[in-house]
């Protein structure tokens, strides 16, 4: 049964990131400011918004990406949504296909999904019409409307309101069922269930499993997005440093040796320089260039992987080809750490190759301005 859950979670993740891949000659909208506000405008085309605060009410005739601080949004959308952000409101809107949310408060009332909803967030509070599942994953969340096949669940507090037509997976520290009305089985791997429906049953084997893929799925999914928004706004150089990315078996060692020493040595170093006199600047400085390097990192290795594959079956690396390629790669990277006790091996040697790699062009990248 776990084979077959882990099977069925790579699949939904590679079909929610595959779905990120438009045509090459599918035209695009991009809207980059601090304050974005838009009302009663009409895209014939495929949308990408970011800014710190952003209200977005408008018709999107193909697929909306989101991302900011502060974000509201309604309308109507034919294709896939995507928001990632601090706040998020997300009323009276229409969706013809998935939606894909990621934030720290997140607030889904009124909405009609076409199909699925993937979703996480510190607090959730969900109460619309989904006509296909809902895979779910936060710390306070809360689940009202309806859903008219399956819901997976993994929280901390998770509330059941609504009604549900297939069965509930849930994982959880406390279930609360209210008035739920779960048309299938319930399933639980919880420590504290309140419930006046369904009692707590163990006997789907691998809900602790998908209880923490569900997390590591949603772990991911900010992680993409991010992505996404870095590879969009920085494609020049990113095609650059693709395009001229040359790794020799003899260089392999080296930047293995070189990225795991700086992985591990760096934070041992800022923490000395912490504890001098005059070395807690240079400490603050040396972690924050230490963080910004580790989160890019991945990016950089998801563009690699992916554009090998993507370039061999005749893509292009234009503005949509980076995003496929940094699509195709961060699934096939999150895929290798599925594999039984080697996994996170691979992961980290890919991952200190890469730094290492990094680290050396930065290097002559100094040495060329002196």
């Amino acid at each position: 049964m776990g084979k077959y859950i882990k099977g069925v979670g790579v699949l939904l993740l590679v079909v929610v990131i595959g779905s990120l891949y438009t045509s090459e000659s599918q035209a695009y909208k991009t809207i980059s400011k601090d304050s974005v506000s838009i009302e009663g405008e009409v895209y014939d085309e495929d949308v990408f918004v970011s800014g710190w605060d952003v209200d977005f009410d408008a018709t999107v005739d193909g697929d909306l990406f989101i991302a900011g601080g502060r974000i509201v949004l309604s309308g109507e959308g034919t294709g896939d949504v995507y928001i990632a952000g601090g706040q998020l409101d997300v009323e009276d809107l229409i969706i013809g296909k998935s939606l894909i949310i990621a934030g720290g408060q997140v607030e889904v009332d009124d909405v009609e999904i076409g199909r699925s909803v993937y979703g996480t967030g510190g607090e959730f509070d969900l109460d619309s019409k989904i006509n296909e599942k809902l895979v779910i994953a936060g710390g306070s969340v809360k689940v009202a409307g309806e859903i008219a096949e399956n819901l997976y669940a993994a929280a901390g507090d998770l509330r059941l309101v609504g009604n549900i037509l297939g069965d509930a997976f849930v994982s959880t520290d406390n279930l609360q069922e209210g008035k739920a009305n779960i048309v299938g089985s319930l399933y639980t791997d919880t420590r504290d269930v309140s419930s006046n429906n369904h009692s707590d049953d163990d006997g789907w084997g691998g809900i602790s499993f998908l209880a923490r893929f569900v997390a590591v799925i949603f772990w991911l999914i900010p992680r993409t997005v991010f992505g996404l928004v870095f590879v969009y706004f920085l494609r020049n150089f990113v095609k650059e440093k693709t395009e001229n990315f040359e790794l020799s078996v003899t260089n392999l060692t080296k930047c293995f040796g070189l990225g795991t020493f700086f992985v591990m040595a760096v934070p041992v170093i800022a923490g000395m320089l912490m504890f001098t006199f005059v070395g807690w600047i240079p400490s603050v400085l040396l972690m924050l260039f230490y963080i910004a390097f580790l989160l890019t990192n991945y990016i950089a290795v998801s563009v690699y992987l992916g554009s090998l594959i993507y370039t061999k079956l005749g893509g292009n690396l234009n503005t949509l080809g980076l995003l496929a390629s940094f699509g195709i790669g961060i699934v096939i990277f999150a895929t290798l750490g599925l594999i039984p006790w080697v996994g996170w091996f691979v992961k980290f040697v890919i991952g200190a190759v890469a730094a290492g790699y990094r680290l050396q062009v930065l290097n002559k990248g100094l040495e060329s301005l002196r």
